[in-house]
Order: structure tokens, then C-alpha cells, then sequence
């Protein structure tokens, strides 16, 4: 009996969804089509057999999905379908006229009330569910928020700014800045597989995670991800899994000590010249080098962090191995997500890594508040009349 109901749960589920995909106008031919079809068999069939429970089903679809006066429109036209064959086929002698006249009006004006009432209940449970999903998704909204840093901790060699934009009411994105020890600084940047509340709750668990974990694995950030991938995996379905940055900030030497399991690659922008004396334990693999122009004609190198390590939730006892990159004083330092860099305009064509690239390259004498504006402007603008399909979130870091 519970398989049973489930699959019909399912079933459902199945139905609602699909119908969820189309259109509203796409909704209301279908449902006025379907009207008209009946309407056609209802006269083909005659007065002896009733199509008045077929009528139900665009009714039902239409109010449920588009919204209440639809819904009663719908229900109009119906019961004009439904009461064609009666007025075309009923007997009417001239000594029962009147009574006839009566059955005509009375028959139409039940199918109407039905009708009307029908669309008019689903339409008000729709929408109040509607209602009670909002203030649910707010009240979700509010406490994430919460969940994100409400200060960053101040660093001497380090300025920087973070944000994260939701597609919908609660995000998949997680950010955070842990101070570890009065000179180190832990940065997170994480995007969690899925969307909606389910991506949501699982940001809460990775944000309680790190941030459990952070303060006993302090200089070792191999570990901490193995730790943080280990108890997401045994607390989650294995289809539920993260992208994650974390690094180490040294605030005396600006090093970062690094693992990118699966994430973005965050960027680098260096002024030419700007290298450092000696270089650090950097990882081949990991980095990757670019030489580009900035308008000024002065040329700068782009790092890319890229993403050494496999994400976190999907397979236990992962091994994550740590770099070190050696920061200078002026370098930028961008780490965003997926949304930012795949976000789409009306034509459905992508911001990219490109775009931003050239953005960044070309305004380097902005400081980081500035040039954290200007990105989220130009990916705001990219979009134009384009829906934001994914949450952004964009951390900008200047070196002192």
C-alpha cells in the first residue's frame, strides 16, 4: 500500500511538473483547445451522453496553473460548450415552451455554478499555498542571510569585499571569511549542486561544517577539507555534493595556502614586474599563467587557481592536497561562481571568463569595493531583459 501511494505520488508529481514547464499562453491554448475538442464530441454525441466531467479537466489545469480569472473564462466557455447539444437537440412542443425554455436556462446555468466554484476553491487554494510558499522561502531568505558574514574581520595587507546575489529567494552559494588566528584569515567560496530549498539547507550544513572544523585544523587545510567533505558525505545523498575554495590568508607574508576542490578557478591579476623574490610552493597544476595588455599599454599576468582536487559530499575519504601561492602588493584577486561567468542575456549568450577578465584587466587601479561594483554592474547590464538563472556570488580581494 505505501509503494502504491508513493507511485502515485509520483505520477502526480510527474504531471504537475510537466504542465510547470509550459507556458502560460502555451497553458491556455492547450486548455481552450481541449475545450473546444469536447464541446465538438459533446455535440457529435447528442444529448444522451453527458461530456460534463471532461469539461472539468482544462478547468482544473487552467485555474490551478494560470490563476483565478482564467480560470472562471474558462469555466464560461465551457458551460456555453456544455449546453450547445441541449439547445440544438431538446424537444420543444408550444404547449411546454415555457417549461422547456426553464430546463434550457436551468441546465447551462448548473453546469456554470459548477464550474465556477471548482475554479474558483482551486484557484484560492492555489494561491493561498502560494502565499504560505512565499513567507516560507522569506522566512528561509532571512535566515540564510544570517548565515553569510554580517563583517568581514579587517586585514593590514588585505582589502576585500564579497556579496552573493540569489537567482531565487534562498541560494546554493556559500561564502564565508573565518578569522582562524589574529593573522589569518580563512576564505571560503562554495556553490552547492541543485537549487531551491534543498541547496539551501545544504549551504546551512556546509557553513557549519567549515566553520566547526576551521578553528581544530588551523594551519592544515588538507585535512579540513577531508574532514568537511567526510561529514557531508555521510550526512547527504551521494547526488548531493559541493564546490569549495578554501583558502589560508597570512597576513605578515600575503601567502595563501589553498585546496580548490572542483571550484571556479579564482583569478589573479598582477602588474608586470610585480613578481615575487622568490617563488613558493606552487603547484604546476594548479596554476596556470597568462600575459595580457591593460588599456594602458602596461601588461599584466593572470594566475588562475584552477581546480586541482575533486568536489566535497560525493566520494569519502577523498585526500586534498594543499599549495601555497606567494601574493604581491597590488595584485587583485577574484573568486566567484559559476553564475557570475555563465550568466546569460536574452539571446542566451554567456557572460564568460573572458568578459570578465578583459573588465578587471582594463579597471586595476580600482580598489576593491570599486571594482566589485563595476563587475556586478556589467554582469546586470549583460543580462538586460535575460532572467538570472543561477545565484553569483563574487568576492574581490585587493593585496596591500
Amino acid at each position: 500500500m505505501i509503494s502504491l501511494g508513493r507511485s502515485k505520488e509520483q505520477v502526480i508529481d510527474r504531471i504537475v511538473r510537466h504542465i510547470s514547464r509550459h507556458s502560460v499562453f502555451s497553458i491556455l491554448f492547450r486548455s481552450y483547445l481541449t475545450v473546444l475538442i469536447i464541446a465538438i464530441i459533446d455535440f457529435i454525441t447528442g444529448p444522451y451522453l453527458s461530456m460534463l466531467v471532461f469539461y472539468l479537466i482544462p478547468i482544473i489545469i487552467t485555474s490551478w496553473f494560470v490563476g483565478r480569472r482564467a480560470g472562471l473564462l474558462i469555466s464560461l466557455v465551457s458551460a456555453v460548450g456544455c449546453s450547445i447539444h441541449d439547445v440544438l437537440f431538446f424537444p420543444v412542443s408550444p404547449s411546454q415552451m415555457a417549461v422547456s425554455w426553464l430546463v434550457l436556462l436551468w441546465n447551462p446555468l448548473i453546469s456554470l455554478s459548477v464550474f465556477l466554484i471548482i475554479a474558483y476553491t482551486l484557484s484560492a487554494m492555489k494561491r493561498a499555498m502560494d502565499e504560505k510558499l512565499q513567507f516560507e522561502f522569506k522566512v528561509a531568505a532571512e535566515v540564510q542571510s544570517r548565515l553569510f558574514p554580517q563583517s568581514l574581520p579587517p586585514m593590514k595587507t588585505l582589502s576585500y569585499t564579497a556579496l552573493c546575489k540569489p537567482a531565487a529567494t534562498v541560494s546554493g552559494d556559500y561564502y564565508d571569511a573565518i578569522l582562524i588566528k589574529p593573522q589569518t584569515l580563512g576564505i571560503a567560496l562554495g556553490d552547492i549542486a541543485g537549487k531551491g530549498i534543498s541547496a539551501a539547507l545544504l549551504t546551512a550544513n556546509l557553513q557549519g561544517l567549515l566553520r566547526s572544523f576551521a578553528p581544530l585544523h588551523c594551519d592544515d587545510v588538507a585535512e579540513l577539507m577531508s574532514c568537511v567533505n567526510n561529514s557531508l558525505y555521510n550526512c547527504t545523498d551521494s547526488s548531493k555534493f559541493a564546490t569549495l575554495f578554501y583558502g589560508l590568508y597570512d597576513d605578515n607574508n600575503r601567502t595563501m595556502t589553498y585546496v580548490n576542490a572542483g571550484h571556479n578557478p579564482p583569478i589573479i591579476f598582477r602588474r608586470k614586474n610585480n613578481h615575487p623574490a622568490q617563488n613558493m610552493n606552487q603547484d604546476e597544476v594548479s596554476l596556470s599563467f597568462d600575459r595580457k595588455e591593460a588599456d594602458d599599454n602596461h601588461f599584466y599576468d593572470i594566475i588562475k587557481i584552477n581546480a586541482a582536487d575533486t568536489v566535497i559530499g560525493a566520494f569519502s575519504d577523498e585526500i586534498y592536497k594543499p599549495n601555497t601561492i606567494q601574493l604581491c602588493s597590488g595584485d587583485t584577486l577574484i573568486l566567484y561562481t559559476d553564475g557570475l561567468s555563465e550568466a546569460r542575456n536574452f539571446i542566451h549568450e554567456e557572460y564568460g571568463e573572458e568578459r570578465l577578465t578583459m573588465l578587471v584587466g582594463s579597471n586595476l587601479h580600482l580598489s576593491h569595493q570599486p571594482m566589485h561594483d563595476l563587475i556586478l554592474d556589467d554582469v546586470n547590464k549583460f543580462i538586460g531583459d535575460g532572467i538570472q538563472i543561477d545565484d553569483i556570488t563574487l568576492i574581490v580581494a585587493k593585496i596591500n
